[in-house]
């Protein structure tokens, strides 16, 4: 072993090496056993040890460092901010593109097909969390955390965190494989939030302007190939709100599915307004056209439709087994209006077949569906009711009598 004291412009052992002072070296230094430091270091030059290498302090090397073994740093006590492992890059004004990292690290591997290799990580950071730790405030307390500072005007850096899958054999198939994987194990409470934007902290919230960020009022920005996306997101547990409108376009079903299913159970309701699903419209100043507050369609443009078939553009009913004492049910519509001025017209109907006269009002599946009653009435009219009023104004009436046919 060689114990040195003081300052040396080289350095060569081939044994053990121990330090206790200060110690700067300029030339290079070659270690072939162990080294062990318990003063700071100063490298001018390269480090090249064979051995485990040791600092109690600190290390600082200005050239490459070579480690064939693990580099273990520790620091206990620590009573003001500090860093176990320091990098920094300072790149030249002739660097313009390459790869230069603080800090990279691989993992490689020379097992063969069919071995099992398993809980490997190019990097891995651990945070022990402790009694007495507090999370709140203007810090945040983190595993892994990563940040730009940009002082430039014009432009940025591609992101903050970069993720890249490379499949570079030809028979490569990473399709399974998810960039990211949570997990939450442990006896405790498990962690209920996914992801949370913005720490809340003063000066550390996600912004909601039109400027690109994360956040886009109330909806979460997304980008997939280069294309925007948004997804709505809720204040409330157990709600979806949006600000924005939903759009569902160009997607293709199959022939038994719907492209938008409610399907909610409910115990005790007390809702006339819409249990499944409830549209409404809230409408100001003046009207520009005809409105409604929702719609159905079907289009079939030139397909081809043969058959016994029922082509509607809605579809209603209601269907239940339980015994029903003075109830009123209406499987159709359940309309009502309510309006303080007085309309040109006032019906719950509005008929346009442009091109088609109707082949009747109602198309019944048999006569007791509409309550017919065979025979004649015997009875004379007790009223009229308005049926229909044309585009000329013209109310067209039928009449009405207390007794059925017989």
């Amino acid at each position: 072993m060689a114990t040195f004291y003081g300052q040396f412009d080289s350095i060569h052992a081939r044994h053990k090496l121990k330090v206790d002072g200060i110690t700067e070296l300029v030339g290079a230094t070659t270690i072939t056993g162990a080294l062990t430091q318990t003063g700071a270091v100063a490298l001018a030059s390269t480090l090249d040890v064979a051995g485990a290498v040791t600092f109690d302090t600190t290390l600082a090397v200005e050239g490459v460092t070579t480690l064939t073994e693990s580099l273990n740093a520790t620091k206990t006590d620590v009573t003001a901010p500090a860093n176990t492992i320091y990098a920094i890059m300072d790149l030249g004004v002739s660097y313009s593109a390459g790869s230069a990292n603080a800090v990279k690290g691989y993992v490689t591997s020379d097992a063969v097909a069919g071995q099992t290799v398993r809980n490997m990580s190019a990097g891995w950071f651990g945070l022990n969390w402790a009694a007495g730790f507090k999370a709140t405030g203007a810090g945040a307390s983190r595993a892994l955390a990563a940040e730009v500072v940009n002082v430039s005007v014009g432009q940025a850096p591609n992101a903050v965190l970069y993720l890249q899958s490379i499949a570079s054999g030809a028979s490569s198939d990473n399709s399974d494989m998810p960039y990211i994987v949570m997990t939450d194990s442990g006896a405790g409470t498990q962690s209920n939030i996914m992801l949370e934007l913005g720490h809340g902290a003063a000066g550390q919230t996600v912004p909601t302007g039109t400027s690109g960020f994360l956040e886009y009022h109330q909806t979460l920005r997304i980008i997939v190939n280069a294309s925007d996306g948004y997804i709505p997101y809720s204040t409330v547990e157990g709600t979806y709100t949006t600000a924005y409108p939903i759009a569902i376009t160009g997607a293709t079903v199959t022939a038994s599915q719907s492209g938008l299913t409610s399907n909610v159970s409910v115990s005790e309701p007390s809702n006339s307004d819409g249990i499944a699903a409830l549209f409404q419209a809230n409408a100001s100043d003046t009207f520009a056209g005809s409105s409604s507050a929702s719609g159905s369609w079907m289009n079939f443009g030139s397909a081809t439709v043969t058959g016994a078939y029922i082509v509607s553009a809605q579809s209603n009913g209601i269907y239940g087994t339980a015994t029903m004492t003075n109830t009123d049910i209406v499987f159709g519509l359940k309309m009502e209006g309510i309006v303080v001025g007085t309309p040109d017209t006032f019906c719950p109907f509005y008929l346009g077949t442009a091109n088609r006269v109707i082949t009747a009002l109602f198309r019944i599946a048999s006569g007791a569906s509409i309550g017919n009653q065979n025979g004649t009435v015997d009875t004379s009219y007790t009223g009229s009711v308005p049926l229909f009023v044309d585009n000329e104004g013209t109310v067209k009436y039928v009449n009405v009598c207390d007794a059925a046919a017989s």
